[in-house]
């Protein structure tokens, strides 16, 4: 409810205020008397869609008018320098300046007026001038459809009914069109399914020769590293057959020559212990002899002559035994270079390589397993 509307320079009002009292108020008056400008004015202060200078009174610098609700002032000022709007409540005052042909929302907020717009045409329900005729009656059922349904909010459901039809015909626009992309989709779908079984054919077979040629490929290896070691082998072999061309072993003649020198040397051998022995009962016998008195000298030369005789066989056997012992050194010098001879074979046997048998997995020298074919 407005309590009091003051003018200043407002047409042909220099001043002019008016107190409304509670409930409804009537204006009354003759022709050119203001009233039209009163209802001019409250349009330019709550909706501004008046136009300022067509108000302002002639030969004046500057219209003001202002209007009291609830205890809320709001004032309108309009000069060449000024265009404002004043809104004073509860001892403070806010000011809008620059305001353009819009009214401020607080004020809006304040006065509670609705403005539709229907058709982009702006229509004000709480304000209607003399000339208008009575509420939208000279309006087509259409359009005062809108105004009712904008009014009971029923233009929010023909909107969203609106809408709704609009995204419903879309919808089943595109539902179509999914429906033929799924069908397509479809016909991809059974094409890659058949291109990927043939393909997961065509990977487990690679799979297989994958195998197969890494099967291969590992035998190869092995086949590889038999071949370095055969090579390896054969250097070895040769190395072992210019060291084997190199010994040289003993004839067979002087061994069956050593073994005679050896035996005959056992003889000797024992011969002179037979010999050792006679020569101590020689020496038993000339002890006895010495203490034995000589009953003639035919007797004594004798047993001389049979002394000499057994002292020239005792030189002889002394020479026998000579020999023998030249014979052992000779046999101990042969035995020596045997056993060098032998040692140096198994060391050349020992450098060449050995393989697994493929039978009994036992260690058979390489030339030994050629000459058995294993």
């Amino acid at each position: 409810m407005i309590d009091s509307l003051e003018l200043i320079n407002v047409q042909q009002f220099a001043h002019k205020k008016i107190d409304f009292s509670n409930g409804i108020n009537v204006l009354v008056g003759e022709t050119g008397k203001g009233k039209t400008t009163i209802i001019r004015a409250l349009r330019w202060v709550l909706v501004n869609d008046f136009d300022s200078e067509a108000i302002r009174k002639d030969g004046s610098k500057k219209t003001q008018v202002s209007i009291v609700k609830d205890g809320a002032k709001v004032t309108r000022t309009k000069s060449d320098s000024v265009n404002r709007y004043e809104l004073e409540r509860n001892g403070k005052i806010e000011k809008f300046d620059s305001i353009g042909r819009k009214v401020p929302e607080p004020i809006l907020q304040l006065f509670n007026i609705p403005i539709l717009e229907i058709d982009k045409e702006k229509i004000i329900l709480n304000i209607q001038t003399q000339l208008d005729s009575h509420f939208m009656l000279n309006e087509k059922g259409t359009f005062r459809n809108k105004v009712l349904n904008k009014l009971t909010g029923n233009n929010i459901v023909d909107f969203v009914i609106g809408s709704f039809n609009k995204d419903l015909l879309k919808i089943s626009k595109e539902n179509k069109q999914l429906e033929g992309e799924i069908g397509d989709k479809n016909v991809q779908l059974e094409s890659l399914t058949k291109e990927k079984e043939t393909k997961q054919r065509l990977y487990l077979d690679c799979r297989k020769r994958e195998k197969s040629i890494q099967a291969q490929q590992d035998r190869y290896n092995s086949g590889r590293e038999v071949l370095t070691s055969l090579g390896k082998v054969v250097i070895q072999r040769k190395e072992v057959d210019t060291l084997l061309g190199n010994l040289k072993l003993i004839p067979d003649t002087e061994i069956n020559s050593l073994k005679v020198e050896v035996k005959e040397f056992e003889d000797v051998k024992k011969l002179l212990i037979q010999i050792k022995s006679n020569k101590n009962e020689l020496n038993n016998i000339k002890i006895e002899l010495e203490d034995i008195e000589v009953p003639d000298v035919k007797g004594l030369n004798n047993a001389i002559e049979s002394y000499t005789n057994v002292q020239e066989i005792a030189q002889k056997l002394i020479i026998i035994a000579n020999k023998t012992l030249d014979i052992g050194k000779k046999e101990s010098g042969l035995k020596g270079e045997i056993r060098a001879k032998i040692e140096e074979y198994n060391g050349l046997v020992a450098k060449i390589p050995t393989i697994k048998c493929q039978k009994c997995g036992a260690d058979v020298k390489e030339f030994v397993a050629k000459e058995l074919e294993l």
